[in-house]
């Protein structure tokens, strides 16, 4: 981030592993980095916004979670690929609902 601070994958990067890594947990600084990361894209990275949707699960918004997953899925430009693994975090954290 010190060499280019308009790197939206260094935000994203970072945003996952303080959402996801129990060593390194901070839901600060994951709400934070992904949000940077989505601004910084405009909100048109599927995975990006996966990763935000992400962060608000785990902090219990799952509200506000499952409607970033939706944005991911509605901006996904890879049927194989980035829409697949959006459907897999969705039937992860809502196994009954679908985007």
């Amino acid at each position: 981030m010190e060499l280019n601070a308009d790197d939206a994958n260094t935000y994203n990067n970072l945003a996952w592993i303080y959402a996801t890594s129990e060593e390194f947990r901070d839901l600060s600084k994951a709400q934070a980095y992904a949000e940077k990361a989505v601004a910084l894209t405009k909100e048109g990275q599927s995975n990006f916004l996966d990763t935000l949707a992400e962060v608000y699960f785990v902090q219990g918004d799952p509200e506000r979670a499952f409607a970033t997953l939706r944005m991911a899925k509605a901006v996904a430009e890879d049927p194989d690929g980035a829409i697949k693994q959006i459907e897999a975090h969705r039937k992860k954290r809502f196994p009954n609902d679908a985007l």
